[in-house]
């Protein structure tokens, strides 16, 4: 509401004269004020710059200005405490080569590891069954038995587990990839994918820790091939989630079947043999 510019008595609008001091009011009286000016806009140069975008970077693919163990670790480092911020900024294409070398050396590793303690831990058993057998009829020589169950772990470790590594790595990368494809969830190819399941091989590492190693390793791996899948193809979590734990729950399945023929299998073989017994 308005006032008289004279008295300041309240104006009622369609009034022409004040009813306090009976003043006229002119015709600007009950127009609108003009809005007050925008704001001079400053020039672009004056106005601060845009955030740029996080650079797509991995330090074990610039391997060659870091050095070998320093890229290794910081990579090891970023990918197994860092996940999101790590496969945020993982480059979607680059190679092939340098994560799985990546990972190959770091479960690798893990393996060879490990096998000294299984050859410990096996000669260690053996060691016990001898103390507490000793029948010189037995089939077998015990001593001959440790050394060569040692040396089939030390052929594995070596020779073996390398080929498998490799193997399984492109075997669950193109799992993934397919579920990826089914759903239509692949946003990248299949390049992505491989890259999200080396990189999140860095907890395999732990299989040097005895007993509790290599499943803590296992369901972090998991952990991470989630987080990978969600940021190199471009999906939810949830979506990440269904494509790693698919053929988790498919293997299972399979391994309850084959439990559940197996034992039908060996119910029927103890059913028979006590029938044929009775008959007998």
């Amino acid at each position: 509401m308005q006032h008289c510019p004279n008295c300041g008595w309240p104006i009622e609008p369609g009034n022409k004269f004040c009813r306090n001091c009976g003043k006229p009011f002119e015709d600007k009286i009950g127009e609108t004020p003009p809005p007050p000016p925008a704001p001079p806009v400053p020039p672009d140069s004056l106005l601060p710059p845009p955030p740029p975008d996080e650079p797509k970077y991995v330090a074990w693919e610039d391997r060659q200005r870091l050095g070998f163990f320093e890229a290794l670790w910081k990579t090891w480092v970023e990918s197994v405490f860092y996940p999101d911020k790590f496969f945020s900024k993982l480059p979607f294409t680059g190679g092939m080569g340098s994560p799985l070398l990546y990972a190959l050396i770091i479960a690798w590793t893990g393996s060879i590891v490990s096998s000294i303690y299984q050859a410990i831990f096996s000669s260690f058993w053996l060691n016990l069954v001898r103390n507490y057998i000793d029948r010189p009829n037995l089939p077998f020589n015990l001593p001959f038995v440790g050394q060569g169950f040692g040396l089939l772990i030390f052929i594995r470790s070596v020779f073996i587990a390398p080929v498998a590594i490799i193997l399984g790595l492109f075997v669950i990368s193109g799992i993934y990839h397919l579920i990826c494809m089914v759903f239509g969830w692949s946003k990248r190819d299949f390049e992505a994918t491989f890259r999200a399941v080396t990189y999140s091989a860095g907890p395999a590492i732990f299989a040097i820790i005895p007993m509790c190693g290599s499943p803590i390793g296992t369901v972090w791996m998991l952990v991470l091939a989630i987080i990978g899948i969600k940021n190199m193809q471009q999906t939810t979590g949830g979506k990440a989630t269904v494509v790693v734990l698919l053929p988790l729950l498919f293997c299972c399945c399979l391994i309850i079947l084959g439990a559940l023929i197996f034992g039908t299998a060996i119910w029927a073989l103890i059913q028979g043999a006590t029938h044929s017994g009775y008959n007998y």
